[in-house]
C-alpha cells in the first residue's frame, strides 16, 4: 500500500465524520518513533557517533549523548538545528527533526530560519550559517 502524503492525511482530518475510525483505519501512516530513536537510526545509518555530530555541530558533548539516550526529551530548538548541522542532514531531514521534537518547522519567510535552510541547502558548516546570521544582526545558533 502507497504511503499517504501529509495532504492526503490532512484533507481526510477534514473531511471524516467518523475520526475514531480515520485513525484506526490510518493507524500505519503517523509517525511513532522518538526524537532519541530519530537521532540514533540517523547517526548509524550516517556511520556517525553522538560525540562527532556534537563537535561539528558545536554542541556539548554530554547534552547531545542525553538527547541521544532519552535522558533530555525537550531540547531547544537551535539545539536540535545544531544537531542537524552536526549530521549533516538537509532541511526535510531537519524539518523531520524538529517535527518529531514538537518544534516548530523552517519557515522560509522567516528571515533566519531561510539563512538556516540556505545554510543547509549549501552544505555550510553551522560556524558558517552563524556567521551568516551574524552579519544579518539574527540571533546565532550557538547563543542558544
Amino acid at each position: 500500500m502507497k504511503e499517504k502524503t501529509t495532504d492526503e492525511l490532512f484533507n481526510g482530518f477534514v473531511s471524516t465524520k467518523d475520526l475514531g475510525g480515520y485513525i484506526r483505519e490510518n493507524n500505519d501512516e503517523f509517525m511513532d518513533i522518538t526524537l532519541s530513536e530519530y537521532i540514533r537510526a540517523i547517526l548509524r545509518r550516517k556511520g556517525l557517533r553522538p560525540a562527532t555530530a556534537a563537535q561539528i555541530g558545536g554542541l556539548n558533548e554530554s547534552y547531545v549523548h542525553d538527547i541521544v539516550n532519552g535522558r533530555r526529551t525537550n531540547p531547544g530548538r537551535d539545539k536540535l538545528i545544531a544537531l542537524a548541522f552536526g549530521m549533516g542532514l538537509d532541511c526535510a531531514e531537519t524539518c523531520t527533526l524538529l517535527k518529531i521534537a514538537g518544534c516548530r518547522e523552517l519557515y522560509a519567510r522567516d528571515k533566519r530560519d531561510g539563512i538556516i535552510i540556505y545554510s543547509l541547502l549549501n552544505s555550510k558548516s553551522v560556524v558558517e550559517c552563524d556567521m551568516l546570521l551574524f552579519d544579518e544582526q539574527l540571533d546565532t545558533l550557538s547563543e542558544a
